[in-house]
Formats: C-alpha cells, structure tokens, sequence
C-alpha cells in the first residue's frame, strides 16, 4: 500500500475522463485500509441533463459508495 489517506477538494469524478465509473470500481473492490476526506460545494458545475457530467452528484455518489463499503470517511459541503 502507497498511501493511507486522501483527500479530495472538489472531485473531479464526472464522465470527462471516464471518473464515473470510480463509485462502481469502489463498491466492486475489497475495502482498502485507508481514511478519505471529501470536499465539494452544492453549486459547483450543476448538469441536470447528464448526472455523469454533474460533479456535485457525483461526489454524492463517491460518498454513498464509500459509506456502503464502511471506510472511515469525513466530507464537507458548502454552497459555492
């Protein structure tokens, strides 16, 4: 293992290089001993006709992946 913690400001885990498909990798995946921080803002990059390319959701999905595979996760939202 290279590193045990991450942090993540503002991802960017949309459909624009493939990062989709990253909360479906971590649910497919066995649990890794590492401790994640996420940080992102309800109005940053809104897509409401493709959810792929929306970056707030998918940061919800990153974290809903995360909780339903109990890593020890924190994250932040703010309005910007």
């Amino acid at each position: 293992m290279q590193f045990r913690n991450v942090i993540s400001l503002i991802g960017r885990v949309t459909d624009i290089h493939g990062g989709h498909v990253y909360p479906q990798l971590i649910r497919d995946n066995p649990v890794k001993p590492i401790r994640i921080f996420l940080q992102d803002g309800k109005n940053d990059n809104r897509n409401p006709i493709n959810p792929n390319m929306d970056w707030y959701q998918q940061n919800q999905a990153m974290i809903a992946a995360f909780t339903a595979q109990k890593y020890d996760m924190a994250y932040v939202f703010g309005e910007g």
